[in-house]
């Protein structure tokens, strides 16, 4: 009961959304032979290493989604 898990909610649902926009422009990046060729190899290496720990939070945010909507019944 100390939190407004509603309001959680839309905070950790807003999280989520941007995580995911931010996941698909890395996957696209990544997915551009002409970058990746281009790219120096270092780029790239940290390019992969980001859309990993991206993958990683918001797998992350969603299994607090499910605890938090759990929660709210």
């Amino acid at each position: 009961g100390l939190i407004d898990v509603a309001a959680e909610i839309a905070r950790k649902e807003k999280e989520r959304d941007n995580l995911a926009n931010l996941i698909r422009g890395k996957e696209s990046k990544l997915g551009n032979a002409s970058f990746v060729e281009r790219a120096p190899p270092a780029v790239v290496a940290k390019e992969k290493e980001s859309l990993e720990e991206a993958r990683r939070t918001l797998d992350s945010v969603e299994r607090a989604l499910t605890e938090l909507r759990a929660k709210q019944k």
